[in-house]
């Protein structure tokens, strides 16, 4: 809104400059009569969206539209888009009310998709008379899968977009940082190729032993136990055990994780185990002792650790405050 409203009045300058006061008053005075003549089918629009909104039944739209409908809430996405009358100002709130009475992505991109290329009311009021009866019917009917194919792509990337992401952004700079190992010679790229799945081979056990152990670890411990500590009522105290535990976790990131999923699978809270995982992260006994201090100068490392003490609770607090994750 901020970058609208200073393209507005940069544009609004260059007007002035280029056509004096006359000009600037004759565009806006054309605009505030669009603006004014728009304001009554936003207003019947978000109107008709809070209706549907209050009107639907959750549970049915969700099982017709929802993210279990299938290919049928696809089909009527679709349908439901291209008999939908009105302009954006009528299809856009009611695809918002959709979203929040229980349609999931797919449905509703179908039928946005839908609206826009086969809904009837643009093909009758604009498109049939403009580009003729044949062009128009060929086009609707070429047009028909479409909607169905763009929702079946948004549920498959809604659900996949977060690891696909980290996936082709991590191949991404394997595939670049190869190439630059292979334009300084092979002998460069076979050397990090080798020392690269050396590094792949070593670290294997201890993921899968971090992966599978965390499952029979919380399996042993009482889950009443880390209910009681760490769970979701244990508040501000279950936050400061959690950052004394996490300060005190030995081992690595295999270690760290599994136990902070070990908690979470036994009841712990989420601001808990946040802060637990933060605390081990920041300032683990262990690698300060092991890693940081053979390194780096003993003051400062100190200094930095006792720096980093509110860290795990400002997190806590605002994962408490914001609900997530």
């Amino acid at each position: 809104m901020i970058t609208i409203a200073v393209l507005v009045a940069v544009s609004a300058a260059l007007v002035w400059r280029r056509d004096g006061l006359p000009g600037v008053l004759d565009i806006l005075t054309h605009d505030v009569s669009l603006f004014g003549g728009i304001l009554p089918r936003v207003l019947a629009g978000c109107l008709l969206g809070a209706f549907i909104a209050e009107i639907l039944p959750h549970d049915k739209v969700s099982r017709s539209l929802g993210p279990k409908s299938g290919v049928k809430g696809l089909l009527i996405g679709t349908a439901f888009g291209a008999i939908l009358p009105g302009g954006p100002f009528t299809a856009y709130p009611v695809a918002s009310a959709l979203l929040a009475v229980g349609a999931d992505f797919g449905a509703t991109i179908a039928m946005v998709v839908s609206w826009t290329l086969i809904g009837y009311g643009r093909a009758v009021a604009w498109e049939l008379p403009i580009m003729g009866t044949d062009f128009t019917l060929w086009r609707i009917v070429i047009s028909l899968p479409l909607p169905v194919l763009a929702g079946a792509l948004g549920r498959f990337v809604y659900a996949m977009s977060a690891a696909l992401l980290i996936d082709i952004m991590l191949w991404g700079s394997v595939a670049a940082v190869g190439l630059i190992a292979y334009r300084r010679g092979p002998t460069v790229l076979n050397a990090s190729l080798r020392e690269g799945a050396m590094d792949f081979i070593n670290i294997i056990p201890r993921i899968a032993l971090g992966v599978i152990g965390s499952g029979y670890i919380a399996a042993v411990i009482p889950p009443e136990v880390i209910t009681a500590w760490l769970g979701p009522n244990s508040g501000w105290f279950g936050v400061a055990a959690a950052v004394l535990a996490g300060a005190a976790t030995p081992g690595g990131p295999v270690v760290g994780f599994s136990i902070g999923a070990v908690a979470l699978k036994s009841g712990g809270g989420a601001p808990q185990v946040l802060a637990y995982v933060i605390a081990w992260a920041l300032f683990a006994f262990q690698r300060l002792l092991l890693w940081e201090i053979p390194f780096m100068p003993a003051r400062f490392v100190w200094f930095r650790a006792a720096v980093s003490v509110p860290f795990p609770f400002l997190a806590a607090a605002i994962a408490m405050a914001i609900g997530k994750p």
